[in-house]
C-alpha cells in the first residue's frame, strides 16, 4: 500500500525498496504472500522493462522478539537471520501497521497464552503500568499495547520519527489505560487520533451510536487510527544520562476527531476516502487532566468523597469505609462450582476431582518414562470436566492429591 499510494516518488523508490523499506511476518504462508505482493507492486509501479529485483527487506520473525536480544530462526534460516540482524542495526524513522488485538486466552483450557517477552513486558511495567492508577493492569499487556511500547522504544530519540497504527481504540477511554495515555503525552510531541468507533461490546442506544465497525465482523472492538510524532526540536525538556545519551520529555499536542453517531461501516469508509489524509481531518485539541483522562474527564468533586477502599492494601491508617481490598472469589471454574442446585454442585465437583486424579495418576506414570514431559502437553484440555489453571497443573506436576 505504501508503494501504491505514490507517497514515495519514483526517483527515490528504487533506493528505498532496496535498502530502506522493511517488513516482518511470523506466519510462513503470510510471509510468502507478503513477499509476492510487495515485489509485484514494486515492479508494476516501476514498469515491466525494469529487471526483476526480489524484496530483501522482509524478515520471517516475531517483531517483538527483535528487542529481546535473540532471533528464533538463527540456525535453521541463516539468510533470514542476516536480514533480521541488518534490520536491528539500522535506524528506523517511520513505523506503520495494524498490530494484533489479542487480549489473551478466554479459558485456561485454550492453552493459548500470549507470548512472554521479558524485556518488553518489563518496559511496560516501568512505564505504562507504573503510571496507571488501576489495580487490575492486565489490559496493559494486550498485544496492540505491546506494539505501541515496542515501536516507541524502537524510534531514535535524537532523530525522532513517526508511528502510525490502525488499532483497537479501547485505549482512548479505558480506566486501566490512563497510565498508557500519560506516557504517550510525555514520549511524543504530537498525537493525532481519528476514532472510527464501532464498539460491538456495548448495548442499547450506545451500541446504535457506535454503529458499524470498519472491519465488519472481523473485529468487535472500536477502531482508531493513531499517528504519533516524536520531534526532538519540540521537546519540553532534555536531560543527559550518565552514559551520555539524551532523554527527551515532551508535552504532546493532542488532536482528536471521531466519526459522528450512527454511521454504517460503508459510511465510515467513505469518510476515510473523503478526507484522504490525516491533515484534512477537522481535529479538535484535547487537554488531558491530571488523571490521564482524555475523552471523558472525571469531576474533581469525586476526590472529596470518602473512599470505599484504602489506597494501599491493608493500610490501617486509611480513612476508607473498608480496611481491606481484595479481588474477591476467583474460582476460575465457575461453571463447576456454582449452581442453583446443591446436589448438582456436589456432582460437578466430584466429577472434577475424579477426573483430575485420573489425569494425575496417568501423568505420574508417563512422567517416569519421559521425565521431560510437561503437564500442559499431557493433560486432556477438551474433556470439559475441569479447567486446567496454572495452579492445578502445578499440583498435577507435583503429584498432589
Amino acid at each position: 500500500r505504501l508503494i501504491q499510494t505514490g507517497l514515495i516518488n519514483p526517483q527515490a523508490l528504487g533506493r528505498k525498496y532496496e535498502s530502506e523499506l522493511h517488513a516482518n511476518e511470523i506466519v510462513l504462508l503470510a510471509y510468502y504472500i507478503a513477499s509476492v505482493n510487495i515485489e509485484n507492486t514494486y515492479h508494476s509501479v516501476m514498469g515491466e522493462d525494469k529487471a526483476y529485483k526480489p524484496f530483501g527487506g522482509i524478515c520471517l520473525t516475531d517483531t517483538f522478539q527483535l528487542g529481546e536480544g535473540s532471533d528464533q530462526f538463527d540456525e535453521c534460516l541463516p539468510k533470514n537471520s542476516e536480514r533480521v540482524k541488518r534490520q536491528k542495526n539500522l535506524p528506523v524513522r517511520v513505523i506503520i501497521g495494524n498490530p494484533p488485538y489479542s487480549v489473551g486466552q478466554k479459558s485456561a483450557n485454550d492453552n493459548a497464552q500470549n507470548q512472554k517477552y521479558e524485556h518488553l513486558d518489563a518496559r511496560i511495567e516501568e512505564t505504562y503500568a507504573a503510571e496507571t492508577t488501576a489495580i487490575l493492569k492486565n489490559s496493559l499487556y494486550d498485544s496492540y499495547i505491546k506494539a505501541f511500547r515496542w515501536s516507541s522504544d524502537r524510534l531514535d530519540n535524537e532523530k525522532g520519527g513517526i508511528i502510525a497504527f490502525v488499532s483497537n481504540g479501547s485505549w482512548l477511554d479505558g480506566n486501566a489505560l490512563n497510565g498508557f495515555r500519560k506516557c504517550l503525552e510525555k514520549e511524543f510531541s504530537g498525537i493525532y487520533v481519528f476514532n472510527l468507533r464501532g464498539n460491538c461490546r456495548t448495548q442499547g442506544e450506545l451500541r446504535r451510536k457506535e454503529a458499524g465497525n470498519v472491519f465488519g465482523l472481523g473485529s468487535r472492538t472500536p477502531i482508531a487510527i493513531t499517528v504519533l510524532v516524536k520531534n526532538p526540536k519540540k521537546a519540553a525538556e532534555i536531560t543527559i544520562n550518565e552514559n551520555g545519551t539524551k532523554n527527551y520529555a515532551y508535552k504532546a499536542e493532542i488532536q482528536y476527531y471521531q466519526v459522528p453517531d450512527y454511521l454504517s461501516r460503508e459510511e465510515k469508509l467513505a469518510l476515510c476516502s473523503k478526507y484522504g489524509s490525516i491533515f484534512s481531518l477537522p481535529f479538535k485539541n484535547i487537554t488531558p487532566d491530571s488523571h490521564g483522562d482524555w475523552l471523558t474527564q472525571r469531576s474533581t468533586v469525586f476526590e472529596s468523597f470518602i473512599p470505599l477502599e484504602p489506597d494501599k492494601k491493608f493500610n490501617k491508617t486509611s480513612k476508607s469505609l473498608f480496611s481491606l481490598n481484595v479481588v474477591g472469589v476467583c474460582s476460575s471454574r465457575d461453571a463447576f462450582v456454582y449452581n442453583f442446585s446443591k446436589k448438582q454442585v456436589e456432582s460437578n465437583v466430584r466429577k472434577t476431582i475424579n477426573f483430575y486424579n485420573e489425569q494425575r495418576e496417568k501423568y505420574y506414570t508417563a512422567h517416569k518414562i519421559d521425565p521431560k514431559l510437561k503437564a500442559e502437553d499431557f493433560v486432556d484440555l477438551t474433556s470439559g470436566k475441569v479447567i486446567w489453571t496454572v495452579n492445578l497443573k502445578n499440583y498435577l506436576t507435583s503429584n498432589r492429591i
